[in-house]
């Protein structure tokens, strides 16, 4: 499977909302393609020709050519979006990962004289659950979102012969929180022992499944 295929999969198995903010592979490819005409229409006007014989343009820089401008403000945009999404996103969840946390907190200090509420176990279990089952998309967005963009540059000097991909990705996209992101492992890892804990009180519940989370 292609893995524009692949990533359109993964973002339809997501949270409908998360929809915009997956960065945009097909109009990447379609920036470079542009490129690569651009390249060749170059080429013909000034007729000079490669050792195969085929036509091609003398190496320029980036910045004198436009197509190759207009890919990487494209590029720089789709990294500013996904990157500015995860870290909101994660911030989100672990609000999320401090309320399952006061509830278990609560629960355990309950007393005769102050109850929990009827059905409070599941309750935090469901809760619970929901969290780490977000977080665990969160996770599927920064590895398919990292993926994505190191494709994309790869094609990108496949068909320009530049080569861009190594010092991109070591100095921007490798420095976004979705590149390595330890808190979300940390709240992955926080979700699954006090998942544990509420199952002691209801020990017949199986344990929550990763869902194909990467180690």
């Amino acid at each position: 499977m292609r893995f524009g295929q692949k990533l359109d999969d993964v973002r339809c198995g997501s949270d409908p909302e998360w929809w915009p903010y997956w960065p945009n592979y097909k109009m990447l490819k379609m920036r470079i393609k542009a490129i690569q005409v651009h390249r060749c229409e170059e080429s013909a006007s000034e007729g000079s020709s490669s050792e195969s014989g085929e036509a091609r343009v003398a190496p320029a820089t980036i910045r004198q050519s436009a197509g190759e401008v207009a890919f990487f403000k494209a590029l720089h945009m789709e990294l500013r979006k996904s990157a500015e999404f995860f870290t909101a996103t994660e911030a989100l969840f672990e609000m999320r990962r401090n309320r399952v946390r006061e509830g278990l907190r609560q629960l355990g200090n309950q007393t005769n004289e102050a109850p929990a509420p009827q059905h409070a176990e599941s309750l935090l279990l469901e809760s619970c659950l929901n969290v780490y089952k977000g977080l665990i998309m969160l996770e599927n967005f920064a590895v398919m979102s990292h993926t994505a963009f190191s494709k994309i540059l790869k094609k990108h000097d496949k068909r320009t012969q530049y080569s861009t991909r190594e010092q991109f990705m070591r100095n921007l996209v490798n420095l976004q929180s979705f590149a390595r992101y330890p808190k979300l492992k940390q709240m992955l890892g926080e979700l699954e022992k006090m998942y544990a804990e509420v199952t002691t009180l209801q020990p017949a519940l199986p344990p929550p499944s990763s869902g194909g989370r990467r180690g």
